[in-house]
């Protein structure tokens, strides 16, 4: 079995799972992983690469190292929001992915004669979480109605019905400008967004000129649709009652993390801070009234019995002897 691959426990959605997704695994190996700088690409299976550094699995027989498994689907409901936030630094990516796994390789390099080794590089790293971002930033605007912030991104067409997208980034800070002629290294976004085709159903349903809301969706769909259709893929199965069921099966850790944003996005995956630990749990199928984690609640619940049993003993060892 190669590090990295998707394999079915045979778990089926119940109320801890309420999200149907294959059952992914994530294995992350021990040894961990490592920066390179020089290594002979292999074309045309690196085409993805881009340039150095490269992030490989320290162990050269990465299928044989050993190597803690998690489902991040379930585990970890708010991964994406943690890739979100990673500082471009590569200390921090290396961090993420020790504890988390790598992103998934995007092509081959050849570091000894004749022997071949997965590895992704630090540009799609920072790539992938710039536009998640970028992604996320939009969808909060439309949830909060900033309007005001969304027309510094979205620029309608003098007399055609056409708006378009303008945006660009500075490692983590998004800019409402075309960076794309005097900054040509920095992410840019340029985009007319609406297909001529498409006028007359976009009217019917409320679109007017001027207008920045439905622009912002149609931006999140293009960042997002792509990467869905390479990434992640439905697959039909069959549960324990021998009915169908369908599933989105994630690639590698990088299709889970635009999975969990398409899930947060259409509403199936609800997120909320825990009262405890501060950490975003998983509600999506809990009660409106769910405050904290399981595990947080029990922790809550087991100190206050031993604060009371403390009170309780401290109680007679007060009380006077008969």
């Amino acid at each position: 079995m190669h590090l990295h691959e998707n394999i079915s426990k045979g778990e089926f959605p119940g109320p801890e799972h309420p999200i149907e997704v294959n059952n992914f695994v994530m294995r992350v190996p021990e040894t961990g992983y490592r920066w390179i700088k020089k290594a002979r690409v292999r074309p045309p299976f690196s085409s993805g690469l881009s340039g150095p550094p490269y992030m490989i699995i320290s162990s050269l027989q990465a299928s044989e190292v050993p190597a803690r498994e998690y489902l991040p689907l379930r585990d970890e409901p708010n991964l994406f929001a943690r890739f979100r936030d990673l500082p471009l630094d590569p200390a921090a990516l290396m961090k993420f992915a020790n504890q988390y796994g790598w992103i998934g390789e995007t092509g081959r390099l050849r570091l000894v004669k004749n022997q071949w080794i997965r590895a992704v590089s630090l540009h799609t790293w920072r790539l992938e979480i710039q536009t998640l971002i970028l992604a996320d930033h939009l969808w909060k605007c439309i949830c909060s109605d900033d309007r005001r912030t969304l027309r510094k991104y979205f620029r309608w067409h003098e007399s055609e019905f056409d708006v378009r997208m303008a945006v660009g980034m500075r490692e983590r800070d998004i800019c409402a400008e075309d960076l794309s002629n005097t900054e040509p290294s920095v992410p840019s976004w340029l985009h007319w967004l609406i297909n001529p085709r498409e006028v007359q159903a976009l009217q019917a349903v409320g679109w007017n000129r001027g207008d920045v809301l439905g622009p912002a969706r149609i931006a999140i769909i293009k960042l997002t649709t792509p990467r869905l259709s390479a990434l992640c893929h439905p697959h039909l199965y069959l549960d324990h009652k021998d009915r169908f069921v369908g599933h989105l099966s994630p690639d590698n850790l990088l299709g889970c993390i635009w999975l969990q944003f398409y899930m947060m996005v259409i509403g199936q995956l609800k997120l909320r801070v825990c009262t405890l630990c501060k950490m975003e749990m998983d509600v999506s199928a809990s009660r409106s009234t769910r405050k904290m984690h399981d595990r947080c609640s029990r922790s809550v619940r087991q100190q206050r019995w031993r604060n009371k049993k403390r009170q309780a003993s401290q109680g007679q060892a007060c009380s006077p002897s008969a």
